[in-house]
C-alpha cells in the first residue's frame, strides 16, 4: 500500500487509525473476489427474473394486481442486472495509455444507462412498498368497495406508471441540469502511433456552472430521501400484516374454518425479505449520506470509509432478494406452478421422476408389509396342517 495512505491515518489516534487501515486494506484485497461474486449472483439473478416474468406475463396469471406488480418488479430488476453485469465484465478488460477517450455519443449512452440504472434501482423497493400496502388495506377492510378496487389489475398498471414518472422526474437533474463539457484534450504519447499533434477531446459529464450549490445539493438530498425511503416504510407495512394475518387466523380458528399454514410462511418469507432488504437499504443510505456529510465535515471520512467497505457486501443481498421472489410465489402459488410447467414442459418431468421415486417407495413398503402378513399366515396353515383335529401330529 502506498505510504502516502498511513500518512492520512495518521491524523487518527489508535486504536482508530488500525481499524481504518485493516478496513482499507481488506477492501482492496476482497474487491475482485465481492465483484466475481456480484457478477455470479447477479447473472443468476436476470436469468430467475426472465423466467419470472415469462410466467406471470400468461393471461391467466394477469388477472391480479399483484402478479402485475411483480411483472414490473422483474422487468426493473432485469434492467438493473443486465446494467451491472456489463458493468462488471467491462471492469475486467485492462485500460492502456494509448486508449483515446470515449466519444461523446458514448458518453450520452453512458449518462443515459446511469439513469435508467438509478430509475431501476429505485423502482423496485417503491413496488415492494405499494405490494405490501396494498395487502395491509385489502386484509383489513374486505368489505370495502373503493379499497377492492386495489385488486384489479388497472391499479397496478396505474401505479407503475406513477412510480416511473416521479423517478424520471428526480433523475431530470441528468439530462437538464447537467452538460457534457470536453475542456481537456488528450494528446497520446509518441509511442503510440497515433499522426502527429494528434489530439482528442475527453468528454465528461458536469453540472451547469451558472447553477448554485444549493441547487445540486437539493437534487442529491431528494434523491437520498426518495430512494431509501422504503428503507423505514416497508417494516412498519410488514408489522402492520402480520398483526392483519393473525387476526384473520384467529377469527377462522373461531369460526372452525379449515385453513392451511401458508398464511404464516408467507408472513414469515415476506418478514425475512423485508429485514434483507432493510439492511441493504439502509446500509447503502448510511454510505450516500456520509459521503454528503464528508465534504462539509472533514471528520466524516472514517466513518464513510467503513460504511462503504460494509456497502459492499450488503449489497449481495440485493440479488438473493429478487431470487426469493420466484422462489416465494412457485411454493405459496399452484397456479404459478400450473403456469410454469405448461410453458416450460421439462418441470413435468421433474415431477414425473419424483412421482415414479415416491410410487416406488410406497409399493416396496406396501410389499414388505404385505409379504410379512402372507409369511405370518402361511407358517399358522402350516402348523394347523400338521396338527391332527385330535392333537395328533400329521406327517
Amino acid at each position: 500500500m502506498d505510504t502516502r495512505v498511513y500518512l492520512f491515518f495518521n491524523q487518527y489516534s489508535e486504536p482508530i487509525r488500525s481499524i481504518l487501515i485493516f478496513f482499507l486494506t481488506f477492501n482492496i484485497t476482497s474487491n475482485p473476489i465481492l465483484n466475481t461474486i456480484k457478477l455470479v449472483l447477479s447473472s443468476i439473478a436476470f436469468i430467475v427474473n426472465l423466467f419470472h416474468t415469462l410466467v406471470l406475463s400468461r393471461k391467466e396469471m394477469r388477472s391480479s394486481s399483484v402478479n402485475v406488480l411483480m411483472i414490473g418488479l422483474a422487468l426493473s430488476d432485469m434492467i438493473y442486472f443486465s446494467i451491472e453485469v456489463t458493468d462488471i465484465i467491462s471492469n475486467y478488460f485492462p485500460k492502456h495509455t494509448c486508449t483515446p477517450p470515449k466519444s461523446y455519443s458514448w458518453i450520452v449512452f453512458l449518462s443515459a444507462k446511469t439513469v435508467l440504472y438509478n430509475i431501476a434501482r429505485r423502482f423496485s423497493p417503491w413496488i415492494g412498498v405499494i405490494m405490501a400496502f396494498t395487502r395491509l388495506l385489502v386484509s383489513s377492510y374486505p368489505f370495502n368497495i373503493t379499497i377492492g378496487k386495489m385488486v384489479n389489475p388497472r391499479f397496478a398498471v396505474w401505479t407503475l406508471s406513477v412510480i416511473a414518472l416521479l423517478s424520471i422526474l428526480i433523475e431530470s437533474d441528468y439530462y437538464v441540469l447537467q452538460e457534457i463539457q470536453g475542456d481537456v484534450q488528450w494528446v497520446p504519447e509518441g509511442s503510440c502511433g497515433f499522426p502527429k499533434n494528434y489530439s482528442q477531446p475527453v468528454y465528461v459529464v458536469q453540472y451547469y456552472r451558472w447553477l448554485i450549490d444549493d441547487v445540486q445539493k437539493y437534487y442529491v438530498y431528494t434523491k437520498t430521501i426518495f430512494k431509501y425511503l422504503p428503507a423505514v416504510v416497508l417494516p412498519l407495512l410488514t408489522i402492520g400484516l402480520v398483526i392483519v394475518l393473525r387476526n384473520i387466523r384467529k377469527s377462522r380458528q373461531k369460526l372452525q374454518v379449515s385453513s392451511e399454514d401458508s398464511t404464516y410462511q408467507t408472513t414469515r418469507l415476506v418478514t425475512i425479505m423485508t429485514f434483507c432488504m432493510v439492511i441493504t437499504e439502509v446500509s447503502t443510505g448510511i454510505f450516500t449520506l456520509t459521503a454528503i456529510l464528508t465534504s462539509a465535515m472533514a471528520k466524516m471520512t472514517a466513518f464513510s470509509l467503513i460504511a462503504g467497505v460494509l456497502n459492499e457486501f450488503f449489497s449481495l443481498f440485493y440479488s438473493l432478494n429478487s431470487m426469493a421472489h420466484c422462489c416465494i410465489t412457485w411454493l405459496l402459488s399452484s397456479q404459478y406452478r400450473s403456469c410454469a410447467k405448461s410453458l416450460f414442459p421439462c418441470f413435468k418431468l421433474f415431477e414425473k421422476k419424483s412421482k415414479t421415486v415416491t410410487t416406488q417407495k410406497v409399493i416396496s413398503l406396501v410389499g414388505m408389509k404385505f409379504s410379512g402378513t402372507v409369511s405370518d399366515e402361511f407358517s399358522t396353515h402350516e402348523q394347523q396342517k400338521r396338527i391332527g383335529t385330535r392333537g395328533d401330529i400329521v406327517l
